[in-house]
């Protein structure tokens, strides 16, 4: 029986949506005809708190937990009693679910994120399943590992720790775009350097050189065509602890997004604008 471990996940929300408009909701002409402009700034209040509350649920069931949200609202208990009366029952802003409220403008965004997390976690978990470790892949992995640990340390020679880590066969031209793509050289980059010949050789011998290929040419496109700042070496290629799953490289489809970018643009592109080209020169 195998179980699946991925990264994990918060069971609540860090924002949401605020409608301009919001205030111009017949539910908030009635709380305010009744609490004013303060009784609305408060019931903002108490739906960030549902907001950051587990499940995006806030749990009331003791006198102690009600008195607790009372005064973060500078209510007295009794007060507050009978302003989450009026919410619930006569704007129908806040909804009472057993011992717990909630609000749907907080649920909804917190469904969603679970149902992106969910389909996220999904895609982690068959790239990990899909990944069969081989000897040799397991030797670049280990190499990776040991990157990682030395690149906290300060080099004690004047010599490039990039030459540690030799491009596998057909590696070194995709290196090279790399290279050329970043701005960086093994003289002056030598740790970015070594970051991408590591990654490189890990998709090499897991059999996804060619699917990053196609990656990184569409990715490039779409930064060119978008205007978007593209990421650092680091947030792109991801992590050799994770087999560089959480890269932005696989973590999104860049090709459809850049065919949102072009469709967007208007412009006119070829087939070969996305074949993955070999650089003539690179540093």
């Amino acid at each position: 029986m195998s179980s699946k471990i991925g990264r994990p996940t918060k069971d609540n929300i860090e924002f949401y949506r605020h409608d301009v408009n919001s205030h111009e909701d017949e539910k908030f002409l009635v709380l305010r005809d009744r609490y004013g402009w303060e009784g609305e700034g408060k019931f903002w209040a108490l739906n960030n708190l549902i907001g950051q509350a587990e499940g995006c649920k806030l749990h009331l069931e003791k006198s102690y937990q009600i008195l607790g949200v009372a005064k973060k609202l500078d209510f007295t208990l009794e007060e507050f009693r009978k302003y989450l009366d009026f919410l619930i029952n006569e704007c129908e802003l806040v909804i009472q679910d057993g011992e717990f409220i909630y609000t749907n403008r907080v649920q909804e965004l917190y469904r969603a994120i679970k149902r992106k997390s969910s389909k996220n976690q999904d895609h982690y978990n068959k790239q990990k399943e899909d990944f069969q470790p081989t000897e040799s892949n397991l030797k670049v992995a280990e190499s990776t590992l040991k990157v990682a640990e030395s690149s906290l340390k300060v080099p004690e020679t004047t010599g490039s720790p990039a030459e540690e880590i030799k491009p596998f066969d057909g590696v070194d031209p995709v290196r090279k775009d790399m290279m050329n793509y970043w701005g960086v050289n093994e003289l002056s980059n030598f740790g970015a350097v070594r970051d991408i010949t590591c990654f490189l050789n890990f998709l090499s011998t897991s059999g996804k050189l060619e699917i990053f290929k196609t990656s990184f040419s569409h990715y490039k496109k779409h930064r060119e065509l978008s205007g978007l700042t593209k990421h650092s070496i680091k947030n792109f290629i991801g992590s050799g602890y994770s087999d560089f799953n959480d890269g932005a490289w696989s973590s999104e489809n860049w090709k459809m997004k850049c065919e949102e970018v072009i469709k967007m643009s208007g412009k006119k592109t070829t087939q070969s604008d996305f074949v993955y080209n070999r650089p003539k020169e690179a540093i």
